[in-house]
């Protein structure tokens, strides 16, 4: 009984830490999330161009205009995201922070979802909420889910709509209708995102393993539906909707840059991998067979393309959720050799807690370059010097008499201007030969375009050099670990 009641306190001692260690890392996502929607500049690059599309929409513009001709800008990212922002922008104004909220709302709601799916086979508060809290604490939700990027959201979907299939599958009432909004789920995920067809690839392949004949239906339902948006969007934009949306982001894979990010992954969330392993071999040996297995599955397939320019820490969270759910359901069944099983299975969430967490603890620095790159640089908290900083770029688009070409369109949003360019676009399209740059090339040598302000200088070659020869620096800029060069044209 001693040994048995030392086990019991054990077990609790086990759970209050892993508890307290996740509640740490979940004060210190919203903490962030909270300095960021207090921040009126961009963090990242792509906030701004993301936004841009809601702005386009609300006056009545073409989102997959034909980017060789004045404003040069094409949005390359399916049209759900601005649809949705499109309301809160007519409300609040174009603005990153507005993008922010609805990103922040979409990433609390993934975790809330999350500990539901660990709570439908079997209800236990405490690994839900494990669960959902251990998502936030991951580095790599801090870095990427507070942006206002169109990621979140199509996390959202994804979840939503694999949840959704799930109790279709397995309630007794009511399974088709579920199914059902699981496939309207995942078409909107698809069409925030292409990356959001991993979750459709596992919705579809679960379906087909639990339930044939409505697997038949469904496929059918979100092939119809699906590729009706498809073919609506590409014929409305001569087929432009396809090449930035698709094409666009095609970029090549570099194998370095894919084993930098995996060897981070495993370094990071090692104690998770464990974990969700013990929850997976339960599903494998038929106890609660479940669609979280088809989505770990896509979702290694999804980070496997980490090693494309452009990509980066969102496409491992697929696996960061699946894991949060299998290693959750794990706990809620009770992990094997009774008690002992459960404080393995609870230390191992905590240690995962505090090794990919962010949270207020020094475990993670024991790890070689255990928030390396540049995505690792988002989780910094903007200073009140960013603030001047960032002023000093609007007053010189202020200043500016005419458009502004800006490799950070968060700052011309800030000004109420109209966004010049994408140079995410143009460069994708560019290196499959498909965008001509000369036009915009002649409104930078002709001056029509009267400032410019770089960043990562992701234009053409031919651009950068049309804007080397017309255009002379007047300023550099630092904000946060973004540096900014401002640029008026030449005299004469």
């Amino acid at each position: 009984m001693v040994v048995a009641g030392r086990r019991i306190s054990l077990a609790g001692v086990a759970w209050a830490l892993a508890l307290a260690a996740a509640f740490l890392a979940g004060v210190s996502y919203l903490e962030h999330a909270w300095a960021l929607l207090r921040f009126p500049f961009e963090v990242d690059p792509g906030e701004g161009f993301d936004v841009n599309g809601a702005v386009v929409l609300l006056a009545g513009g073409e989102l997959y205009g034909d980017s060789t001709r004045f404003p040069f800008f094409a949005l390359n990212y399916p049209p759900v995201y601005p649809l949705l922002l499109a309301p809160l922008v007519a409300i609040w104004g174009p603005s990153v922070v507005v993008g922010r909220a609805l990103s922040v709302a979409a990433g609390l709601a993934v975790a809330l979802l999350i500990g539901l799916a660990v709570r439908m086979p079997r209800p236990n508060r405490l690994p839900a909420l494990l669960a959902g809290l251990g998502f936030l604490a991951s580095a790599y939700a801090v870095h990427v889910m507070p942006l206002a990027r169109v990621t979140s959201l199509m996390l959202l979907f994804g979840v939503a709509g694999l949840l959704a299939l799930e109790r279709g599958v397995e309630s007794r009432t009511s399974s088709q209708r579920w199914m059902f909004i699981g496939v309207i789920f995942l078409i909107a995920g698809v069409y925030t995102k292409p990356v959001g067809l991993d979750a459709a690839v596992a919705g579809a392949a679960y379906l087909a393993w639990r339930r044939p004949p409505s697997w038949l239906f469904m496929l059918a339902t979100g092939l119809v539906l699906g590729g009706g948006v498809h073919l609506g969007l590409n014929w409305s934009s001569a087929g432009r909707y396809f090449d930035s949306v698709y094409l666009a982001n095609a970029f090549p894979w570099d194998f370095e840059q894919a084993f930098s990010y995996w060897r981070n992954f495993f370094e990071t969330h090692g104690p998770l991998l464990i974990l969700a392993a013990v929850g997976l071999i339960g599903h494998l040996l038929g106890r609660w067979p479940s669609v979280w297995l088809f989505y770990l599955a896509a979702g290694v397939a999804t980070a496997a393309t980490a090693g494309r320019w452009g990509a980066g820490e969102s496409y491992f969270l697929p696996i960061i959720i699946s894991c949060c759910v299998l290693g959750g359901r794990a706990l809620a069944w009770g992990m094997p050799g009774a008690l002992g099983g459960q404080i393995f299975g609870v230390s191992a969430f905590g240690l995962y807690v505090l090794t990919a967490g962010v949270g207020p603890w020094p475990l993670h620095n024991l790890i070689p370059g255990w928030d390396r790159g540049f995505q690792a640089q988002l989780s910094r908290n903007p200073t009140p010097a960013d603030i001047p900083a960032g002023e000093r770029i609007i007053a010189f688009v202020r200043g500016v008499s005419g458009p502004v070409l800006s490799e950070g369109a968060g700052y011309i949003l800030a000004e109420g201007g109209t966004v010049i360019g994408n140079p995410m676009q143009i460069r994708g399209l560019y290196s499959h030969g498909l965008y001509d740059p000369g036009r915009l090339d002649q409104a930078l040598t002709e001056h029509r375009i009267k400032g410019v302000i770089l960043l990562g200088q992701w234009y053409p070659p031919e651009t950068l050099g049309a804007i080397g020869d017309s255009y002379v620096q007047v300023d550099r800029v630092e904000v946060g670990l973004n540096t900014y060069l401002l640029l008026r044209p030449r005299a004469g």
